[in-house]
């Protein structure tokens, strides 16, 4: 939340907090100056309100609870939401009518697996993108891998979302040998220097670009391109998620839930706590990238492979195999990153 809007909210909670439903036209008076102030500051359009008007929702909801008469007032009519929210269902209606087809998921894989034993940071980034769908900013700077099983790790360090207090820590399926992850991550980050850079914004603007540059290099021709857009928003966001529920999904788990965990897209359900439930608001663009081969879990009997323990109920600790059993399993005839 920005600080402008912080200051205002200073001044909105104590006027509003002792309202109720009696005093709705009073909550609509404090309502209204608030929409004044962000009109002062040159926000005078829906979309432009958007992101303030949900911050402020968010806000009373988490001091004042469901129940607040200025939940109530401070709010978009339906019909503004609806408005707003056409043009997004647009895009996405269209976006859904043209899933670019992966034809060789095991080509870019195996082309995410060389980067990996690269000499360059940014190719070894851009390597890691690739095979476990993190943003670039994540694995320069914030994420933490923890092995779980021979193709799976523990990841913390997501960037957090507007009004996220919970760290996140989630199991997420890997591409390649979980081993070859951690290995991969260290040798990263002795390679630059970010202690430095203070925020996620930081690290972005001093090497983002490289990342980016590297992957729509590298995947150039084995991942189709959407008009006007690069490549390296799609492969950590629906490219890897593709891939990883064509091999790792289970026959019983419905794609959209397999795909939100994956990705964590997930709601707090207690701020103190690190209870969570899956959520699909973020997940517009699960679909933008399909393997052409539709069928899902292919490689879940394989030796080595476990179902992640979120969706086995059956679940029992197993020995994780040596990462050259791991790569033979999968076909792969490359050169093993040192561990």
């Amino acid at each position: 939340m920005k600080l402008w809007l912080k200051k205002l909210l200073e001044a909105y909670f104590p006027a509003v907090k002792h309202l109720t439903s009696a005093d709705r036209a009073e909550a609509e008076t404090w309502a209204n100056w608030i929409k004044d102030q962000w009109a002062q500051r040159g926000l005078v359009t829906l979309s432009q309100q958007r992101v303030p008007m949900t911050e402020t929702r968010n806000a009373i909801r988490e001091e004042f609870g469901e129940d607040h008469i200025a939940l109530v007032t401070m709010n978009f009519t339906e019909q503004q939401w609806r408005t707003m929210n056409n043009p997004i269902i647009d895009r996405v209606q269209h976006r859904n009518e043209q899933v670019q087809i992966i034809d060789d998921p095991e080509a870019i894989v195996v082309r995410a697996l060389e980067l990996l034993s690269s000499s360059y940071w940014y190719d070894l980034a851009a390597g890691l993108v690739a095979v476990t769908g993190r943003r670039s900013t994540e694995i320069l700077s914030t994420a933490t891998f923890t092995e779980k099983s021979a193709y799976s790790v523990m990841f913390s360090g997501a960037l957090k979302r507007r009004g996220e207090k919970v760290n996140l820590s989630f199991e997420i399926p890997t591409l390649v040998p979980a081993a070859l992850i951690v290995s991969a991550q260290t040798r990263l980050r002795d390679m630059l220097q970010v202690s430095d850079l203070d925020t996620p914004k930081s690290v972005n603007d001093r090497y983002g670009a490289a990342v980016v540059k590297a992957v729509n290099y590298h995947f150039s021709g084995l991942v189709p391109p959407r008009d006007g857009e690069d490549l390296y928003t799609h492969l950590f966001k629906s490219v890897y998620g593709a891939i990883a529920t064509h091999w790792y999904c289970p026959q019983t788990v419905a794609v959209q839930e397999f795909k939100a965990h994956i990705q964590g897209h997930f709601q707090v359900l207690e701020a103190e706590s690190d209870e969570l439930r899956r959520s699909y608001i973020a997940g517009r663009h699960y679909d933008d990238y399909a393997t052409r081969d539709s069928s899902r879990g292919i490689k879940l009997d394989l030796p080595g492979v476990e179902v992640l323990q979120v969706f086995n109920t059956h679940h029992h600790e197993e020995t994780v195999n040596t990462i050259p059993a791991a790569l033979t399993v999968f076909g792969y005839v490359k050169k093993i990153v040192s561990v």
